[in-house]
């Protein structure tokens, strides 16, 4: 028991000083580009409206994740329309949120679902 804990410890060590590294690396030049993607985030709007006009952005500047939403859009909203906001943040929030975590080497790539879906005959990439 005490020698599976021990490995357990490790492993989330060296995940963590991952997660440290790349942090760290995200300050260098080398790596301005995934810092840029970083803190562009996930960008929500209507086709053809200007950035000024985006329902929202889900973003980091470094630690944590932000959410800027456009509260003119939020008010001339009608009832039956904040529930598919919701759900569309939501879903921005669950997906870029994801990424940005994984990106970070904090949250761990989920291989179980992996085999699942593996097991139930779903198509892989290039499967026609």
């Amino acid at each position: 028991m005490e020698e599976e804990r021990q490995r357990i410890k490790y492993q989330t060590w060296k995940r963590l000083a991952e997660a440290q590294a790349f942090a760290e690396l995200l300050t260098k030049e080398d790596f301005a580009l995934v810092r840029e993607e970083i803190e562009a985030g996930l960008l929500c709007k209507v086709e053809g409206a200007s950035d000024k006009n985006k329902l929202f952005r889900i973003y980091s500047k470094g630690t944590g994740l932000l959410l800027d939403l456009n509260e003119n859009y939020v008010k001339k909203l009608g009832e039956n329309q904040v529930p598919f906001l919701k759900g569309t943040i939501q879903a921005g929030i669950e997906g870029w949120g994801n990424m940005f975590w994984r990106t970070k080497g904090l949250l761990r790539y989920d291989t179980e679902a992996h085999k699942v879906l593996g097991e139930n005959g779903l198509p892989k990439e290039g499967d026609e």
